[in-house]
């Protein structure tokens, strides 16, 4: 397994056991060749938790996949949705 859906099956799995509404969480990996990209969609009631306390949540998973991502000398980014935005945008 590569290292971009490695980092994106720990996203998922660590979201999971964060959320209210495990099933609505969903990981999409974007295509961009020099870094890891992935939007992390929830369920509405849930984004405040994957953001956290004055950002500390997100930080600490951007912080985290960021280190995974580094052992492929790759950067890392993660963008939290909801599930309402991504239906919005279709």
């Amino acid at each position: 397994m590569a290292n971009a859906e490695r980092l994106q099956q720990w996203v998922l799995e660590t979201a999971q056991l964060m959320a209210d509404h495990p099933e609505a969480v969903r990981v999409e990996l974007l295509g961009v060749p020099e870094r890891v990209a992935l939007r992390l969609h929830v369920h509405p009631s849930d984004v405040g938790k994957m953001i956290g306390k004055q950002g500390r949540t997100g930080r600490a998973l951007r912080t985290i996949g960021g280190a995974i991502a580094m052992a492929d000398g790759k950067w890392f980014t993660l963008d939290i949705a909801n599930s309402d935005q991504l239906a919005a945008n279709q």
